[in-house]
C-alpha cells in the first residue's frame, strides 16, 4: 500500500486492518467489497487482517446506493443515483454500473444511459445476465416505458450500447438472482415474489415481507419483516411453513429509531446477517443472526462508525 492511501485511510479512520470474523456461527473466508463509508462514490476491497490489501478499486462517477457481485466471476454492477434541481425542480439521475475487476480502476460503464429515472435495485447472476427493476415515471421521448423487472444478457454487456429487454411487467422495488442464474427474487408492495425465468412462472412467497435473499445453496429463501416485533423469516424450497427468527430473542433491541435496512446470507449459509441504521446518530451495524441457536454478533465493528451500510462477500480470485 502506497503511502498516500496509508495517509487517505488514516485521515477517514477506516480501520481496515482488522476484518472480524463471523466466528462460530458465520465462517466467511474475509473477503469483502464494500462501499466506502464516508465516500459514497467508492468501492474498496477488504481481506483479513491484512492491511497492504484493503485498498480502493473503483470509483463511480455518482454515489452508490446498490451493489452485486459475480459469483465466480469478475464483474460487479452497481447502482448509482444523485439528485439536484433544475430550475426549480427536483431531478433525479440514476444509472446501472458495470465494473470489471480485472481491470481495477478502469472507468465505469453506463449500461442504462440515463434512459430511466427509477431504478431501485439490479443484481448480476453467476452467468452474467444483468436484472434491473424500473419504476421510472417520465415517458421518453421514443414513447413509452414500460415498468418492470429488465434483463440485460451476458451477450449485450460488452456492446457499445447493451439492449435491456422487458422481461416481466410489475412494479418491483429490490432484486436478486437465484445462485443458479435462472430464479429471481423481487419485492413489491404486495410482498416478495418469486420468478423462474425459464417458465416464466410467478409465485407469492409472502405478503408481509421485505429485503428478500437466497441461501448460497439456493435451498432457502430468508426475508425481513420490519413491522415490530421485527423477525426474519426463512422459507425452504419446496416447503409451504415458513420458520420466524425474532431479532429481540436473540439479543437486537425493537427499538423504532433502529431500522434493519436489509439483509443477506452468511457465506456459509448459517447465518443471516442484517444490516442496521440507527436513525438517532445516522450510523450503521452489522449483526449476524444465526439461523439455529444463539444470539447475534456484530461483526465489522473495526470499520468508520463500527459498521458498513453496503457490502458484499466474494470468493473469486479478482481484487
Amino acid at each position: 500500500m502506497t503511502n498516500i492511501l496509508k495517509n487517505a485511510v488514516k485521515g477517514f479512520c477506516v480501520c481496515l486492518a482488522i476484518f472480524l470474523p463471523l466466528t462460530t456461527h458465520a465462517q466467511t473466508n474475509g473477503k469483502i467489497i464494500f462501499r466506502h463509508p464516508l465516500d459514497y462514490h467508492e468501492l474498496w476491497f477488504g481481506i483479513g487482517d491484512d492491511e497492504d490489501r484493503a485498498r480502493r478499486i473503483f470509483r463511480l462517477p455518482r454515489p452508490i446506493k446498490g451493489l452485486s457481485i459475480q459469483k465466480e466471476g469478475h464483474y460487479i454492477v452497481a447502482v448509482g443515483i444523485e439528485k439536484g434541481f433544475v430550475g426549480a425542480q427536483l431531478k433525479y439521475w440514476v444509472d446501472v454500473y458495470l465494473l470489471d475487476r480485472k481491470r481495477p480502476g478502469a472507468e465505469a460503464k453506463n449500461l442504462t444511459r440515463g434512459e430511466y429515472s427509477q431504478i431501485p435495485g439490479a443484481a448480476i447472476s453467476r452467468n452474467g445476465d444483468i436484472v434491473f427493476s424500473n419504476l421510472s415515471f417520465v415517458i421518453p421521448k421514443n414513447g413509452k416505458l414500460i415498468r418492470g423487472l429488465y434483463l440485460i444478457p451476458f451477450r449485450e454487456i460488452e456492446k457499445p450500447r447493451p439492449k435491456a429487454e422487458l422481461l416481466l411487467q410489475v412494479n418491483a422495488g429490490g432484486v436478486e438472482w437465484a445462485p443458479n442464474g435462472k430464479e429471481i427474487l423481487y419485492g413489491t408492495d404486495w410482498g416478495i415474489f418469486h420468478f423462474d425465468i425459464q417458465t416464466k412462472e410467478v409465485s407469492h412467497i409472502t405478503k408481509e415481507g421485505s429485503s428478500s435473499a437466497f441461501s448460497p445453496d439456493g435451498e432457502k429463501i430468508a426475508f425481513l419483516i420490519t413491522k415490530s416485533p421485527k423477525k426474519i423469516g426463512i422459507r425452504t424450497a419446496g416447503q409451504r411453513a415458513i420458520k420466524y427468527i425474532k431479532l429481540e430473542d436473540r439479543g437486537l433491541e425493537d427499538d423504532p429509531d433502529l431500522y434493519v435496512d436489509n439483509i443477506m446470507w452468511s457465506a456459509d449459509g448459517q447465518s443471516i446477517v442484517c444490516t442496521i441504521f440507527n436513525g438517532f446518530d445516522g450510523t450503521y451495524s452489522n449483526f449476524a443472526v444465526p439461523i439455529g441457536s444463539g444470539d447475534a454478533e456484530q461483526i465489522f465493528k473495526a470499520y468508520l462508525e463500527e459498521g458498513l451500510s453496503l457490502f458484499e462477500w466474494t470468493h473469486s480470485i479478482h481484487c
